[in-house]
């Protein structure tokens, strides 16, 4: 039992994701300097397995697929990364003045939380991309919109237990109010879960992202998203073109194992 729970320690401890997710930023922002295009093609090299040239081989036009999925991060991830960022200002924002104001206030924040999560983001992103095409602001809207009750129920939850600690009390009576408290004193111990949300809120978003680009709607199919690449391979699936889906596919199971693996950390550490 103590070997298994030393295991389950040292997989928390690991730092591999958060070097995967620092790499995935890093290709996020600096892909565009990538050397090969992902544009440029090469009728002469179809459809070939990865080489020295090809990492990861080349598609049905000759292009690279290793820089197809460096260009397709700032999709996939990008889009992402902004919407669940959005959904977190405008969750925390909400939870935080509804556990901290109660009242009116709060029951206002929960029933609209509850409206909001009656729209399942799948469907709606859907419905935005058959609306709006390849908008990628409209997708981040969505994100926003069908992720930031998560974010407003978790805050507002620990919110209610830790606005009874003596520690607030103690605030407080120093004069302590509003803003102030909730920076200097309760939000220390609510960033931690946070955090935990963001991560499990990052990895339904690549996958999304990913779907919508694999069906063929949403920004990422010009952007050459990583769902549009393995929708690519899947529709060479017969000619055995295996580079086409294998990459892709292990890159959005990887970063959504990434984003898991962090929301285990950081609930660990919190505890």
């Amino acid at each position: 039992m103590s070997a298994l729970l030393g295991f389950d320690g040292a997989r928390r401890r690991s730092r591999w994701p958060v070097v995967i997710a620092c790499v995935l930023l890093l290709v996020t922002v600096f892909g565009p300097l990538w050397p090969t295009s992902p544009s440029a093609t090469d009728l002469d090299h179809m459809r070939e397995g990865p080489s020295w040239a090809h990492p990861f081989g080349t598609d049905d036009t000759g292009r690279c697929v290793l820089a197809r999925l460096i260009n397709g991060a700032r999709s996939t991830i990008g889009t992402s990364l902004v919407g669940v960022a959005l959904a977190a200002a405008i969750g925390i924002a909400l939870g935080a003045l509804a556990g901290m104001r109660r009242g009116v206030v709060d029951r206002i924040v929960l029933q609209a939380i509850e409206v909001f999560v009656c729209f399942p983001t799948l469907l709606l992103l859907l419905a935005i991309g058959a609306c709006f095409g390849s908008s990628p602001m409209a997708v981040v809207a969505a994100f926003a919109a069908t992720m930031w009750p998560s974010f407003a129920r978790s805050v507002r939850g620990e919110l209610l237990s830790l606005r009874e600690r003596e520690f607030v009390a103690t605030a407080r009576d120093l004069g302590v109010r509003g803003f102030a408290l909730f920076r200097g004193h309760l939000w220390p111990s609510l960033r931690g879960q946070a955090a935990v949300v963001a991560a499990f809120c990052m990895a339904h978003a690549i996958v999304a992202e990913s779907t919508l680009s694999f069906l063929g709607i949403g920004p990422g199919v010009q952007a050459g998203s990583w769902g549009s690449v393995l929708a690519q391979g899947k529709a060479d699936a017969h000619l055995w073109v295996w580079h086409l889906w294998v990459f892709p596919g292990a890159l959005i199971a990887g970063s959504v194992w990434c984003c898991h693996a962090l929301a285990d950390r950081f609930r660990w550490r919190e505890v």
